[in-house]
């Protein structure tokens, strides 16, 4: 499939999960760091977020647009997977960071308080 024969509608309803499971991760982000406390909101996120998709992946189906559909979750699936590669690349690149030594050449600072004159 070129680029030229993908049809308007389907890029639309790419964007549209995309832009879904965007405001998802927006929202979940706002609950981070987890507490005992976000526990409940976090879950109704999800579920909220997750039923939206199926509604509209449904409502295609019996539009007999299923295509679209297929594009929808493709979208939203694109949108937390970018979101789970970067959550992951920040907590592997910290961990190097700290385990790593210097001579392999790996900068680190023990400074807890830096000072600027002027």
């Amino acid at each position: 499939m070129s680029v030229a024969r993908v049809q308007s509608g389907l890029v639309v309803a790419s964007v549209g999960g995309l832009c879904l499971g965007a405001l998802t991760v927006r929202w979940m982000v706002s609950f981070y760091p987890p507490t005992r406390d976000h526990f409940w909101p976090m879950v109704s996120v999800v579920t909220a977020s997750m039923t939206m998709i199926f509604v509209l992946y449904v409502m295609a189906a019996y539009l007999d647009v299923r295509r679209a559909g297929d594009w929808l979750v493709l979208g939203y699936t694109a949108a937390l997977l970018v979101a789970a590669s970067v959550v992951i690349t920040q907590a592997f690149v910290t961990m190097v960071r700290l385990r790593v030594p210097e001579s392999l050449g790996v900068k680190t600072t023990a400074a807890n308080h830096v000072e600027c004159s002027g």
